[in-house]
């Protein structure tokens, strides 16, 4: 492990004889790995989930095979093009996916592989491919590492465990490894979890895995990336990290490499509102882990999956008194379909449980909007109505504004046609309207090239539908998952195909440069 392509920074010496021992007989973990050569990798990738660990796989050398063939004839002719190794499809010829729940034409694509017509009613079916290891140096292997803040996963590691996904669990799967159970049930998140977290030892990609890592920084040198990075130490409930001392000390380490992959997901900062009173201690900014007192008041603001969630499972709570604040009143609109609707309309989850039938409780939550997006709309008080063991009551076009010591919150609510000023007295408040990937580590010149604020469906960065890297940047940083436009675990899969394909082609082109032409003979 002191031989790997990570080295020590000087902040913490090594050379205490105890402590050399202490780290040479730690147990195998997510940290063991066979000694590397102190090269540049060709590729760091920072995040660790299911685009991450996807990449991973592919970076290995696993190539993905045509095996059976699809029900679309279109379809069918293109994958069979490139058969033994799907990565050469040209996916710029592909067939159009017009009802593709993604504006990513090659995660439309890819997901007509791995979950073939999974939006149709008239068609369900396993995966077209089969997954071939190298063998005989017949595919690219890539050196690389995977930094994470948790254990692989990533987000679904800090999401309420009691919940379920919104997708089935064939559709959280990865390459190689079916998920346990049923494939068309809705898995708990903690289960999801726990299957992110073991799929590295059971896809054989372990080795590559550095969990408990916070990326400090990133900076070109001579056409290569060097990554810097603390190793902390994890929960106290979690297995053991060897970056850190027994005591909690982190080290620092740094790395080079060819290409950096960022996979960080949308859960790094939570967006603020910047009014007065937000950094008061009963004040959240994510769901609140401890419960609710019976007969308190919660008021949530925000209409997104996370205030459907923190008000579903506050309304767990006996006699708990639940407000809801939301900006944008919502408008039953006919004939809209739920894919236009999806990350531009007021709680999209909850519209799209409420035409699809498989989330009560999200279908339950819309109604009451709706409810009080039209009480605001003729003038009406809001209504308080029961939800689960307490109640709910909403404002609808409302903001908040203020926030006591006291607990009063000041809202500004339109009502009818005209503004009007409350004021609630509530125990605790759940500022809940999103959050954006931390890229702060990143240098200056990329971050200029970047949106003040980043949002999957409404305002994703600017990259390369197939490629991956950064538009107005060189090929040598990527850009995957959430932050790229695909929120669903089933299109960030493409991603990895995407920048393993691109990477490929680099290969083999640096490879046929190096060939000595005649007239060099």
């Amino acid at each position: 492990y002191l031989c790997s392509a990570i080295s020590p920074t000087p902040r913490h010496s090594l050379s205490h004889p105890l402590l050399l021992i202490l780290l040479l007989l730690l147990p195998l973990s997510l940290e063991s790995t066979p000694p590397m050569e102190r090269q540049p990798l060709d590729v760091v990738i920072v995040g660790n989930g299911p685009a991450a660990l996807t990449l991973s796989y592919l970076l290995q050398g696993h190539t993905p095979v045509y095996a059976s063939p699809h029900p679309e004839e279109s379809l069918d002719r293109f994958f069979r093009t490139s058969a033994d190794n799907l990565l050469l499809c040209d996916f710029a010829a592909a067939p159009k996916q017009p009802e593709a729940r993604t504006s990513n034409s090659l995660a439309a694509i890819i997901d007509q592989l791995l979950q073939p017509l999974a939006d149709s009613a008239h068609y369900r079916g396993p995966p077209l491919i089969r997954w071939k290891a190298p063998t005989n140096n017949t595919a690219p292997v890539y050196t690389h590492l995977v930094l994470g803040r948790t254990l692989p996963g990533g987000s679904w590691h800090s999401m309420p465990a009691s919940l379920t996904a919104l997708s089935p669990a064939s559709w959280m799967e990865l390459p190689t490894v079916p998920f346990p159970g049923r494939a068309s049930r809705l898995p708990s998140r903690a289960a999801i979890a726990e299957y992110y977290s073991s799929y590295p030892q059971r896809a054989g990609i372990v080795r590559h895995q550095r969990p408990y890592s916070e990326v400090t920084g990133a900076t070109r040198e001579a056409g290569l990336w060097r990554i810097t990075y603390d190793r902390v130490p994890p929960p106290s409930n979690s297995a053991p990290s060897s970056g850190a001392d027994a005591d909690g000390t982190s080290h620092s380490y740094s790395v080079l490499a060819k290409t950096l992959v960022v996979a960080t997901g949308m859960y790094g900062v939570p967006m603020r509102l910047d009014i007065a009173g937000e950094s008061l201690p009963f004040v959240h900014h994510r769901i609140p882990s401890s419960s609710l007192q019976s007969d308190s008041t919660l008021l949530v603001v925000g209409a997104g999956l996370s205030a459907a969630d923190c008000i579903w499972l506050a309304s767990q709570t006996q006699r708990v008194r639940i407000i809801h604040v939301f900006r944008r009143a919502i408008e039953a609109k006919k004939g809209e379909s739920d894919s236009e609707n999806e990350g531009s309309s007021p709680c999209s989850i909850c519209r799209f449980a409420n035409s699809f039938g498989s989330y009560p409780q999200y279908a339950a939550l819309y109604d009451l909007m709706l409810a009080a997006s039209v009480e605001a709309s003729s003038t009406a008080a809001p209504v308080r109505r029961s939800f689960a063991a307490g109640t709910y009551e909403a404002y609808a076009g409302a903001t908040l504004s203020l926030v006591t010591e006291e607990g009063r919150c000041h809202l500004s609510w339109v009502r009818g046609t005209g503004t009007e000023q409350v004021e609630l007295t509530v125990d605790r408040v759940a500022i809940l309207i999103g959050s954006e990937p931390d890229l702060s580590w990143l240098p200056a010149s990329v971050t200029a090239l970047l949106p003040e604020h980043i949002h999957s469906k409404l305002n994703p960065l600017s990259v390369d539908p197939v490629t991956f890297a950064l538009r107005d940047y060189d090929d040598s940083l990527r850009f995957i998952g959430p932050a790229a436009g695909d929120n669903f675990v089933r299109f960030c899969m493409a991603h990895a195909f995407g920048v393993r394909a691109s990477l490929d082609i680099a290969s083999a082109t640096a490879d046929s440069s190096s060939i000595p032409s005649k007239a060099d003979l």
